[in-house]
């Protein structure tokens, strides 16, 4: 079960997290969407609380529209997690190749929809000025920045030896980051791609303190470890962050 330990490695990991500042601070509305959507996800979706989990769903996606395109993808959920993990891998390997953009594309002619026109072309006002827009399609650090969490996660969380009693709560937060990321692999070729990315990169503290705890360190040595990174975590904040040494 979850321990005291568990919520200050958490809490630690929040306060190192870039993504975190971000969207509490410059990306406030979507900060909120997404922390709506995860306490939806966990609390209502994981329990099959379907009417539950559509009106906070809506009350998320009232903060920020772009929490919508989830939706689709919350579906694999109930997928089980070697299958969705092969899922992740051909997405991710297709959004590599350039694919997952022709099949978008294909599929808003088809439809005739503008879902590929949005976002092949947002933040620009001319399909000329693509060239000069930030961030533009895949990214390889953003990328493997996002893949690294995933396969490390799964690394643990499939290791025979951490296996137990507790490792569905585990597994279940591994389902929702690879799911999030799964929205990054399909819509990530216009500018600022970055921005469904974050969907994913948001959660990491939750996925890293599930790590971390299914880790099963000794007593003592969780104690130490949660007391240290809590300290760096706190001096971090405090003293880059926020910069408060420029305020003395």
């Amino acid at each position: 079960g979850r321990s005291f330990y568990d919520d200050i490695v958490f809490v630690s990991l929040l306060l190192l997290s870039g993504w975190y500042i971000t969207e509490m601070t410059n990306g406030i509305r979507q900060g909120m969407a997404l922390s709506l959507l995860y306490w939806a996800v966990i609390t209502q979706l994981k329990h099959t609380n379907y009417f539950r989990f559509m009106l906070l769903f809506l009350v998320s996606a009232s903060f920020h529209l772009s929490v919508i395109i989830t939706l689709p993808f919350f579906i694999l959920i109930k997928v089980g997690i070697k299958k969705l993990s092969l899922i992740w891998i051909l997405v991710l390997v297709l959004y590599a190749l350039g694919l997952n953009e022709m099949i978008i594309q294909t599929l808003s002619a088809a439809l005739n929809l503008e879902i590929y026109q949005l976002i092949k072309y947002y933040s620009v006002t001319d399909p000329t000025q693509l060239g000069s827009a930030r961030w533009v399609g895949l990214q390889w650090d953003q990328l493997l920045y996002t893949v690294f969490f995933g396969l490390f996660a799964m690394a643990v969380f499939f290791n025979k030896r951490n296996v137990g009693w507790d490792s569905e709560p585990h597994l279940f937060i591994l389902k929702v980051y690879l799911i999030l990321s799964l929205v990054y692999f399909v819509f990530g070729f216009g500018p600022y791609s970055n921005r469904f990315a974050v969907m994913a990169w948001f959660f990491l503290p939750i996925l890293q303190a599930a790590v971390i705890s299914k880790l099963n360190f000794k007593k003592q040595d969780m104690t130490i470890i949660a007391a240290i990174l809590f300290v760096v975590a706190f001096g971090y904040f405090v003293f880059v962050r926020l910069d408060w040494l420029s305020y003395v």
